[in-house]
């Protein structure tokens, strides 16, 4: 069997490109037996990159009618992906939720992680005195803050920082002073019970050459107890599904035997052996 699920799918909601609807049906096609939708919760200072909390009740609205429609096909979970900065969204209506931490919060403002090579450069430089791995610290322990906040199932590109770090461009991803603070981070995580989401997002957007998060913190989850799942942080059509062969060699290359795979019933572990997995 192949891993046919993708639970971080995003849509026109918000920085999607294709609708609610176009998603389910591209799915359907590729033979998908669970599709989820993880919309970005609404953010007051980025209404670009959120949705509004009217189009939140809209979203809502939405995929469980769709749900309804799709049920004994396809499951089909309705998500939302909540930034550390997300506020006034009822969380309990979702089926799962993905934590992630894009923004920090300095002075009255706020700088983004996920922004182009330049803004990231200028940031550092501005902030933290071209010091990357103060930087990088800070992240991490922004990631810890997000998930003692909120009760989060998944957290997405759990080492988004080094989304323009090909080839250790600005920091060593094997020196201590960026190892520690991202494995600390990790085991407080996997105490909650958070599964890692092994992301090939940046893989699609050719920002990356391989999947969040790297092979050294990924094989340290594992040697900690932690579990992981597989999305491709979808915000077009092509890309749902995008790179999942390679991200489940990824996973067996760091000793994984199984992955979590959300059902109606909750995470599921799915076995990725190669006598399974074809």
């Amino acid at each position: 069997m192949r891993f046919k699920s993708n639970l971080h799918t995003h849509t026109t909601y918000c920085d999607g490109e294709a609708t609610v609807e176009e998603m389910v049906a591209v799915a359907a096609l590729k033979g998908y037996e669970s599709i989820g939708f993880c919309e970005h919760a609404y953010v007051d200072f980025d209404k670009h990159f959120s949705m509004t909390l009217d189009e939140t009740e809209k979203y809502i609205n939405e995929v469980s009618n769709i749900k309804k429609d799709f049920n004994g096909f396809m499951d089909i979970f309705l998500g939302c992906e909540y930034d550390l900065y997300s506020s006034n969204t009822d969380l309990s209506k979702f089926d799962y939720i993905v934590g992630a931490v894009h923004y920090l919060k300095i002075n009255d403002g706020f700088i983004c992680f996920d922004e182009t090579e330049s803004a990231i450069k200028r940031n550092v430089n501005t902030y933290f005195e071209g010091d990357f791995y103060k930087y990088t610290k800070e992240y991490y322990r922004l990631i810890c803050e997000l998930a003692d906040k909120v009760d989060i199932d998944i957290i997405t590109h759990f080492d988004l920082v080094s989304k323009f770090n090909f080839k250790n461009k600005f920091f060593d991803e094997t020196n201590t002073k960026y190892l520690f603070p991202a494995l600390e981070a990790a085991e407080h995580l996997i105490k909650k019970g958070i599964v890692f989401e092994i992301d090939t997002g940046g893989m699609y957007k050719k920002c990356k050459t391989k999947p969040y998060p790297n092979m050294l913190i990924l094989g340290a989850i594992k040697n900690f107890g932690g579990k992981v799942t597989i999305s491709a942080d979808s915000h077009t059509l092509n890309s749902i599904g995008y790179g999942f062969d390679a991200a489940i060699k990824y996973a067996r290359d760091c000793g994984y035997k199984s992955i979590s795979k959300f059902t109606k019933n909750g995470f599921e572990e799915v076995s990725i052996t190669k006598d399974n997995y074809f």
